[in-house]
Formats: structure tokens, C-alpha cells, sequence
């Protein structure tokens, strides 16, 4: 397993991992990517800050009217799993998410969504829940929007959270695999979570530079921005 990467670390490939207020996060390339005979750890994951100005010259992070601080970005299709670093079980009541965009001039649709898949104790099988990234502000910017889970979800008593992303296809098919194109982008912050059975904390994520221009991974085909947005509904 890969060592646990210190708080100077902020851009993570596949197979990294880093701490955030007691949790351990380890970041992976999608399942697709991994499946290739030729697979090799990519760009997945950086701590953007938005006091940095060139934090986001490779992609269109979100607005910084909703967010000031810093958040984790998932890249390229990547997903991130977070657990205790205790052991300890807990709970998730709701997150802030937003879409990390190909390019700014895109129309204001919802192109995906965010997917968390939890493994709770005493049970083998994930329990999956999906919503839609949030549009635009008036300003052009995809936005953060507050998600608050169900209260089924949240009572759960949670060993591991992973969290990724989908894209619409022009089929309106959800997909995350050889035909999203490293487009299934997220970023998240201020998880609200429980350790059973410490009080209620928020996960944010800490300061770093978070320079995207430094580990974009090329895109699988020219366009494919304009493919994904014709199929998003």
C-alpha cells in the first residue's frame, strides 16, 4: 500500500493517500482506467485553493463566490474513498459538490452526477446513492450545492465512503468507463460526519496549492466536451 502522503502533498495520482481531520483518503483511477494492460497510476485528485489564480488552467473549477477555501477535485474519471483512520465507524449527513467542468462555455446543464457508494457495518454490499452536479451561477461558473442525505443513508454506521462521478452520454446514460473520456470530474468539501460515537465534526479539506496545470491528463479525443453536453439533460 502506498505511504500516507504528508500535508505538503497536493496532487495525487491513483493509488495515493492523504489524511484530512482524522480521516484517511486514498485516491484511485476509475475502474476502466485500472483495467488496461497498460495501466499506469494517472493524474487523479489536488487540493484546490482558490486565493491561487492558476490553480484551474487546465480545467473550469467552480465558482469561487460559493466556496473560498480550499476542496478536493477529482479528475479524470478518478474516485476517492475516505475512512476513519481509528477504525471507528461513522456517519455522513450531508457534503458540498460541484461539477469540475472541461471547459467554461459550456451551457448551463447538469452534465452528471456524484456517486457515493458506502460499505456499512454488517453488511457486504455497497449502499449506493446518486444526485445531479449542479448548473451554473449568473456568472458562468458551475456552483458548490449543499446535498443532504436521506436519513436512511445517514444513519448508517459507515466503515468506508467512495465517492465519484458520472457523466451523461447522448444517450442520457450515467457512465463512468471507455466512454466518459475523463470527464467524470467532482469537487467536494465541508462533509458533515460523525465518528461513532464522537460528536458531529466537518471534513474540509487543508491548504495546498492544487496547480491543475501541473497534472492534466490529455483527453482521449478533441471535443469530447461538446459530445458529453449534447446528451446532458
Amino acid at each position: 500500500m502506498t505511504p500516507v502522503l504528508g500535508s505538503g502533498d497536493t496532487a495525487y495520482a491513483g493509488r495515493d493517500r492523504f489524511t484530512t481531520a482524522g480521516y484517511t483518503a486514498t485516491v484511485a483511477d476509475s475502474a476502466y482506467a485500472q483495467s488496461l494492460p497498460d495501466y499506469e497510476p494517472g493524474a487523479a485528485g489536488v487540493i484546490v485553493d482558490h486565493s491561487d489564480r492558476l490553480a484551474c488552467s487546465i480545467v473550469t473549477c467552480p465558482g469561487s463566490f460559493f466556496n473560498q477555501s480550499h476542496y478536493y477535485a477529482g479528475l479524470n474519471d478518478s474516485s476517492l474513498t475516505l475512512a476513519r483512520g481509528d477504525g471507528l465507524a461513522f456517519h455522513l449527513f450531508s457534503l458540498d459538490f460541484a461539477f469540475v467542468a472541461p471547459t467554461y462555455d459550456l451551457p448551463n446543464l447538469s452534465y452528471g452526477q456524484l456517486v457515493l457508494s458506502a460499505t456499512a457495518e454488517g453488511s457486504d454490499d455497497p449502499v449506493t446513492r446518486n444526485m445531479n452536479l449542479p448548473g451554473q451561477f449568473l456568472d458562468g461558473n458551475f456552483i458548490f450545492d449543499t446535498w443532504q442525505l436521506d436519513s436512511v443513508f445517514s444513519g448508517l454506521n459507515l466503515t468506508s465512503l467512495t465517492i465519484s462521478a458520472c457523466v451523461f452520454d447522448d444517450g442520457l446514460n450515467c457512465v463512468n468507463g471507455a466512454t466518459s473520456y475523463n470527464l467524470a470530474q467532482f469537487a467536494i468539501d465541508n462533509l458533515q460526519v460523525e465518528a461513532v460515537p464522537e460528536p458531529q465534526d466537518w471534513l474540509v479539506f487543508g491548504s495546498g496549492l492544487g496547480l491543475l496545470a501541473a497534472i492534466g491528463r490529455r483527453r482521449r479525443r478533441t471535443g469530447a466536451a461538446a459530445g458529453v453536453a449534447g446528451g446532458a439533460a
